[in-house]
């Protein structure tokens, strides 16, 4: 199996497992979810069943001393006004009582406590009395609630029986329990917005509930799990409510004394969509996780299975190399990342003269022509830093032998091997007779082809230049703009042959008479030629102009329709400048414009002359004639 193969599979398993850890932690947590749902709901059942005992035992407390006073008298009116002050005692102090009813052994009503409302005028067939009139020991009885007879109220009865001092059955005596008392005070706790807590006989008959609906009191829930089931005296269920189909996680207790049950439940849902959302968003966190995980192990596995099919191909390549470089003319290079050549094909000997062996170890900088290292360095700079995957470069190096010589390298960024810097492979050949043929057309492209001066383009590049200089040293630059007199009657006369003849001879006496070397003679165009002339004011600009034309006079070049000379001449005018940036609008074409005015007032004047143009703007105006 692979490296790369054994890679994926660990990256598998490691991604399965963090999510197999995650989810067996969301169980986890899920299960401490539920037990602390089920924790709280039976510690609220346990706190609910112990207030429900209280109430009725304060109920039950004044049924007791009811009891006790009429077992001891009897039956009597003044028993009977006694116990009915008792009774309206305890009935102030409890608001949540309806009322206290006394009833004789037929089940008739005999007296009550005042505001108790209209009562029941006759128990005699309600289970809890057949209940007390059977069974002489029976304690308290809660029985099934009842609807008030003035309000429709529903009321939780608790009763007593009264039995005479010879144990004869005397009646009962009944405590009325308000059952939405039982539902406010439930809605104290919060239980969620679907939870519930009950109140009921163990019979499974619902005395109330919160939240409180009238229809829902005196229902049988005995066919519940809670019921059917043997009931600890404290738990917790889950079940799915048959009043309104609601899940929920239920807590319960049981009364020891009474045969009440409290059930206090929160709606499943509630009680754990905190931790559907805190799952969910640890779910989602270990899922990118593992994604992270998972594609960086997979670019783990990408590289390696790159870096074995690089590794093979580079061998392969150099296998290939080593033919090329045997059988190439070129000369072929293996440079290291400090210059130096590692490898040097059998070529060198051709292209510099040098044997391999001479040139292993050396760097390539050394042959090279010190006008061009700088830009050899440059460029390996760039190559070292990533900036360019390869590069062709023409520079001149020093042969052997010692002559100059003009190569082309083209550079070629190669890896490194296990971990190493990478390299370079270049191709070198002699272009020098290329180079010189390059260099004979650049100058071939500045020449005019007739008279042999720069062309037009040769100039306009010297003037840039050497206006450029004169702005930065603050020099005198001037110009001078000829013309062949009558040059269209010499042609006219002498044919286009003899007109080329003249001015190439004009040309030549021109060239001759410059004597810098930065001097610039040129064909400006058709008979016209131009001389730039560096560091040159007026004055000098109009000396070299009358010797210009006394040059070209003195040839003797016959022109018979060139009066009164009848030889060939020019008319030659200058302008000077000192460039200065305080006045942008004095350009390179300005000077010229200047020139040529001052030539066509030459030429106005009668030929055969030179004459300077006027002096820029604030200075006075004037022509200097020769």
């Amino acid at each position: 199996m692979s490296l790369t193969r054994r890679t994926v599979i660990y990256v598998i398993g490691i991604c399965l497992s963090l999510l197999a850890l995650e989810i067996w932690h969301e169980f986890d947590t899920y299960s401490e979810e539920i037990e602390q749902a089920e924790t709280e709901t039976a510690n609220l059942a346990g706190s609910l069943i112990q207030h429900a005992e209280d109430t009725f035992n304060i109920a039950d407390g004044t049924l007791a001393i009811v009891v006790q006073q009429l077992g001891d008298e009897g039956i009597t009116a003044s028993a009977l006004r006694h116990s009915q002050a008792i009774m309206d005692a305890s009935l102030e102090n409890a608001r949540h009582f309806r009322g206290f009813f006394l009833y004789g052994p037929d089940g008739k009503f005999l007296t009550g406590s005042h505001h108790s409302g209209k009562p029941v005028p006759d128990v005699s067939a309600r289970p809890y009395f057949t209940m007390h009139r059977d069974d002489p020991n029976l304690g308290a009885v809660i029985g099934r609630p009842f609807r008030g007879q003035a309000t429709g109220d529903w009321l939780i009865p608790l009763s007593r029986r009264i039995t005479g001092p010879d144990g004869s059955f005397l009646g009962i005596v009944l405590a009325a329990i308000d059952a939405t008392y039982f539902a406010s005070f439930y809605q104290r706790f919060d239980v969620g917005r679907r939870g519930s807590i009950s109140l009921l006989l163990t019979d499974g008959t619902l005395l109330s509930r919160s939240p409180f609906n009238p229809d829902d009191v005196g229902i049988d829930l005995s066919s519940a799990a809670l019921f059917t089931d043997a009931m600890p005296m404290q738990g917790a269920y889950h079940l799915v409510s048959s009043i309104d189909d609601t899940a929920r996680i239920a807590g319960f207790a049981r009364s020891p004394e009474f045969p009440l049950v409290t059930v206090a439940g929160v709606a499943r849902d509630d009680a754990l969509a905190s931790w559907w959302r805190d799952a969910a968003i640890r779910l989602c966190v270990m899922i990118a996780f593992v994604m992270a995980v998972a594609l960086l192990g997979l670019r783990l596995a990408d590289q390696l299975r790159r870096r074995h099919k690089a590794e093979a191909q580079l061998s392969a390549r150099e296998t290939e190399f080593r033919l090329i470089t045997e059988s190439s003319s070129d000369l072929i290079s293996h440079i290291d990342n400090d210059g130096r050549r590692v490898y040097v094909s059998p070529a060198a000997p051709r292209v510099l003269g040098f044997e391999p062996e001479e040139l292993l170890g050396r760097s390539v900088f050394e042959i090279a022509h010190p006008d061009d290292v700088e830009s050899l360095k440059a460029a390996a700079d760039r190559m070292r830093r990533g900036e360019a995957g390869g590069e062709t470069l023409a520079y001149r190096a020093l042969h052997k032998d010692g002559h100059e010589i003009w190569l082309e390298t083209a550079l070629t960024v190669v890896p490194g091997k296990d971990g190493a810097p990478p390299g370079v492979i270049s191709v070198t050949r002699d272009i020098s007779e290329r180079k010189a043929l390059e260099l004979q057309l650049i100058a071939m492209a500045r020449v005019d082809g007739l008279t042999g001066l720069a062309n037009r383009r040769a100039f306009d590049a010297a003037l840039d230049v050497e206006w450029r200089r004169a702005q930065r040293e603050g020099a005198p630059l001037s110009v001078l703009l000829i013309d062949v007199d009558r040059f269209k009657n010499f042609n006219d006369h002498y044919g286009h042959l003899g007109g080329d003849e003249c001015l190439i001879k004009i040309a030549a006496a021109v060239e001759g008479g410059i004597e810098r070397p930065g001097d610039v003679a040129a064909r400006y165009g058709g008979e016209e030629l131009v001389v730039l002339l560096p560091q040159t004011d007026t004055r000098g600009a109009m000396v070299m102009a009358n010797k210009l034309c006394g040059l070209v006079e003195g040839l003797g070049l016959a022109h018979e329709h060139n009066p009164p000379w009848k030889v060939a001449t020019i008319s030659i005018g200058a302008a000077s400048v000192v460039p200065n940036e305080t006045f942008p609008d004095r350009t390179p074409q300005w000077l010229l414009g200047r020139a040529d005015a001052a030539l066509y007032a030459a030429k106005a004047a009668g030929r055969n002359r030179a004459m300077s143009a006027p002096e820029p703007p604030g200075r006075k105006l004037s022509l200097v004639r020769s």
